[in-house]
């Protein structure tokens, strides 16, 4: 992990609750057009967002985090190990899964072991298969920037008991 990242975004004592982590190939169907354009709407720069993954749309999604002005925001970390993997899923707030398809996503299974919640499009199949009424909210419609933005400022504002609460019911 680069250093700068790590001790920018990271810090094992405790988990930032302003960072989202999103694992996965850089390619359209992973949505995080979405995702980079809802954390541009939050207000100010409170949200960061941290990239595990390489592919095709790496220079595009990076030039369109430089042209909505969060390129500051956003540490791009390339492919990592499952070891550095699972060092950033103990200390985000959230997993983000914003893709337009997703008949499981066995990274879902990987954070909710380490304890780290998820949001993911509705298309994700290991959310749709047993979350609770409770956390509906938690599954937003594909391509809604305004729902992803509303929900990832809703985790970074959660308390203790609420995220723990969304944790026990992952696991």
């Amino acid at each position: 992990v680069d250093a700068v990242a790590e001790n920018e975004f990271c810090s094992d004592a405790t988990i930032d609750t302003q960072t989202i982590l999103f694992v996965g190939r850089l390619v359209n169907i992973k949505g995080l057009d979405t995702l980079l354009s809802a954390v541009a709407s939050a207000p100010g720069d409170q949200l960061k967002l941290v990239v595990i993954g390489d592919g095709p749309e790496q220079a595009r999604l990076s030039q369109l985090a430089s042209s909505l002005g969060i390129s500051n925001q956003i540490a791009w970390l390339g492919r990592q190990s499952n070891t550095v993997t699972r060092h950033w899923m103990r200390c985000s707030q959230v997993l983000a899964i914003p893709s337009t398809q997703e008949t499981w996503g066995l990274v879902v299974n990987e954070a909710w072991q380490v304890g780290l919640p998820v949001l993911g499009s509705n298309t994700v199949g290991a959310l749709r298969a047993g979350l609770p009424e409770s956390l509906a909210w938690t599954m937003l419609p594909v391509g809604d920037v305004e729902a992803w933005r509303v929900a990832l400022q809703r985790a970074a504002a959660m308390d203790d008991d609420e995220r723990r609460a969304w944790i026990d019911t992952g696991h």
